[in-house]
């Protein structure tokens, strides 16, 4: 993994409707993140199954830190 900026900016925020609900959201698609931060993710009989959040907050404070040192 790089530097927590340099991989933030490789995440897409997209804005989406659940299936089972109807209702809008927005949030990241666990199979794109997975390409860019594997350890966010998790599986289900092999599949992307959904998002690891702790993994992603630890990247956003790093890309704080690196924003700071700015």
């Amino acid at each position: 993994m790089g530097k927590g900026l340099d991989v933030i900016n490789k995440l897409d925020v997209v804005s989406f409707k659940w299936k089972d609900s109807d209702i809008n959201d927005i949030g990241l698609i666990a199979e794109e993140v997975a390409k860019v931060i594997p350890e966010a993710v998790y599986y289900k009989d092999g599949k992307v199954e959904g998002l690891r959040f702790l993994p992603l907050i630890a990247v956003c404070i790093q890309a704080i830190k690196e924003l700071e040192e700015k």
